[in-house]
C-alpha cells in the first residue's frame, strides 16, 4: 500500500540540488547575522558550539535572536544602503520564495509523470486557502535556485570582506 504513494522523479540528482539549495539558504542566513553583529559593534562571532547543549542559557546576540530571514534580509538592506552598495542587496522576496517553498510547501509528484511540484499555500480565509507557489521542479527551476541562492551568498560574502573583516 505505501509504495503507492513513494514520490518518484525523474531528476536524477534531485537530493543534490536540494542539498545545494539548503546549504547556501543555511550560510546566507549566518552570513547575513554575522555581518549584523560586526556592525552592530559584536566582536565574538562564535561561542564554543562543543561546549554547549540543549538547556543552556546564553546571550541573545543578531546570531541568536529569534529574527525571521524577512527581517535579517530587511536589516542587511538598511545597512547596504547606509554604505552605498544597491548591487549587493539580495533579492528578498525571490529568495523568501524559495526557502518559505521548502521548508512550509508541499511536494508531490503528477499522476501521469513522475515530475515533482512544489506547492504552498496561504492560511485559510473562509474555508479557502491561496495557492502562493506553483514550482514544477525540474532539473532547470532546481539549478536556478542553486545559483540564485550561492550569488546572494558571494554577495554579502563581498560586502563581509570589503567592510567586516577590517574591523
Amino acid at each position: 500500500m505505501l509504495r503507492k504513494y513513494l514520490i518518484l522523479t525523474n531528476i536524477k540528482n534531485y537530493p543534490e540540488l536540494i542539498d545545494k539549495i539548503w546549504g547556501n539558504l543555511h550560510s546566507l542566513e549566518f552570513m547575513l547575522r554575522i555581518v549584523i553583529l560586526r556592525l552592530n559593534g559584536g566582536k565574538n562571532t562564535s561561542f564554543r558550539y562543543e561546549e554547549q547543549k540543549e538547556g543552556d542559557l546564553i546571550p541573545v546576540t543578531p546570531l541568536t535572536n529569534y529574527d525571521n530571514l524577512g527581517d535579517i534580509i530587511n536589516k542587511y538592506h538598511i545597512i547596504c544602503n547606509k554604505y552605498h552598495e544597491d548591487k549587493l542587496l539580495i533579492q528578498r522576496d525571490k529568495i523568501l520564495k524559495i526557502r518559505d517553498g521548502l521548508a512550509h510547501g508541499r511536494v508531490s509528484a503528477g499522476t501521469k509523470n513522475n515530475h515533482l511540484f512544489l506547492f504552498k499555500f496561504s492560511k485559510p480565509i473562509k474555508g479557502k486557502v491561496k495557492i502562493e507557489i506553483a514550482e514544477e521542479l525540474n532539473e532547470q527551476f532546481l539549478n536556478s535556485q542553486v545559483k540564485l541562492t550561492y550569488s546572494e551568498l558571494i554577495n554579502v560574502n563581498k560586502f563581509y570582506l570589503k567592510y567586516i573583516e577590517k574591523i
